[in-house]
C-alpha cells in the first residue's frame, strides 16, 4: 500500500513539474538533465531512495525507456525509475 501512495505522490508531482518533463523530453535530454529534475521531484514527495545516488538514478536510466515515443508512456517510464522499479 505504501508503494502504491509513494507512486501517487510521483505522479502528482511529475504533473505539477510537466512542462520541466516536457522540455526534457521534446529536447532527448539525458540523464543528467533528467535527474535534476528528478531530486526536485524526490524533495517534493518527501525523498526517493533512486536519487539519493546518482548511480543508482543512472542504473535504473538503463532500463526505462524515459524518452519513449509516446509522451505519456515516457511520464510513466520516468515515475517507475523514480520508484525504482527496473
Amino acid at each position: 500500500m505504501e508503494t502504491k501512495k509513494q507512486l501517487n505522490r510521483i505522479v502528482k508531482s511529475i504533473e505539477k513539474n510537466d512542462d520541466w518533463f516536457r522540455s526534457l523530453w521534446e529536447d532527448c535530454a539525458d540523464e543528467y538533465d533528467f535527474y535534476k529534475l528528478a531530486q526536485v521531484i524526490s524533495d517534493e514527495c518527501g525523498g526517493l531512495p533512486t536519487v539519493k545516488d546518482f548511480n543508482l538514478f543512472d542504473k535504473g536510466w538503463q532500463y526505462r525507456t524515459v524518452l519513449h515515443e509516446n509522451y505519456k508512456e515516457a511520464k510513466n517510464e520516468f515515475a517507475n525509475l523514480l520508484l525504482g522499479f527496473w
